[in-house]
């Protein structure tokens, strides 16, 4: 029998959760090759696949990981935006609030300004 092609196919399961990596490759031998030198070769190729896509695997997941953690930083800014909006419509308010006491005659102890207007 004259071996003509080799063909490999690898099955990688993931260390953790579900699912496997699968690479396959098909050669032809010519004429004077080793069969076991074409299927080392082979060998390495599908290890090199294989790796490729444990790689992509894990950068998709460092990606998605850094996708969500930006979705947390834009939620806690424009919680800090919020709550900024409604301080300043709070000192709006406690300014008109002492200036109107003023206009009046009523007198603002000095506490009440340094904790309301500390700047």
């Amino acid at each position: 029998m004259r071996i003509t092609h080799i063909r490999l196919r690898m099955l990688r399961s993931h260390v953790s959760g579900y699912g496997h990596d699968a690479a396959e490759i098909e050669a032809a031998l010519d004429p004077g090759d080793d069969p076991d030198e074409v299927a080392q070769w082979v060998r390495q190729r599908l290890e090199a696949e294989l790796r490729h896509g444990a790689e992509g695997r894990r950068l998709n997941a460092t990606l998605n990981d850094l996708i969500e953690a930006v979705a947390r930083a834009e939620a806690k800014r424009d919680a800090i935006a919020d709550s900024l909006d409604a301080f300043q419509s709070t000192l709006e308010k406690c300014k008109a609030f002492i200036a109107a006491a003023k206009e009046k005659g009523i007198e603002i102890p000095s506490e009440l300004n340094d904790v309301l207007l500390p700047f």
